[in-house]
């Protein structure tokens, strides 16, 4: 990351649930697929904190969750750390894998799924102008349909 940009993490929203989908004549899956932003704790760093948090949020509400067919068919599941940089200019300069899930095909969707949030959330007026990176874990999770 370079010289004077900051890394920040605040609370995310809680888990959303990813509607599952049959294919072709294949029996429904007993559980149901979460793709989630979590939120790890940690110092904003030079950032207006509060402005972070806004920017979590939007981008929990932008990013369109979506489990991997062939994933949830393997009974794949784990948590990817993304970091989002951002350049001064507004734009996302960076997504890139900080922790693997341990599959590819997740880390591949989370990759994506954070890329496509950033073009669709809104960015706080008060973190224009500065370059910033938010580190965002996206968990993949299989739950039992009793839940």
């Amino acid at each position: 990351m370079p010289p004077g940009a900051a890394t920040a993490s605040s609370r995310a929203p809680d888990p959303v649930e990813v509607p599952g989908s049959r294919r072709g004549n294949a029996p429904p899956l007993p559980e149901r697929a979460l793709a989630v932003l979590a939120a790890p704790e940690g110092e904003p760093g030079g950032i207006d904190p509060d402005a972070l948090r806004e920017y979590r949020f939007a981008l929990a509400r932008a990013v369109i969750r979506h489990y991997p067919s062939a994933a949830r068919e393997q009974g794949l599941s784990g948590t990817a750390e993304i970091r989002l940089t951002m350049a001064a200019d507004g734009r996302s300069r960076e997504v890139a894998l900080r922790r693997s899930s341990g599959h590819r095909v997740l880390d591949a969707e989370a990759k994506a799924m954070i890329s496509g949030a950033a073009a669709r959330a809104a960015l706080p007026e008060r973190l224009r102008g500065q370059e910033f990176a938010v580190d965002l874990p996206v968990r993949f999770e299989l739950r039992d349909a009793e839940d």
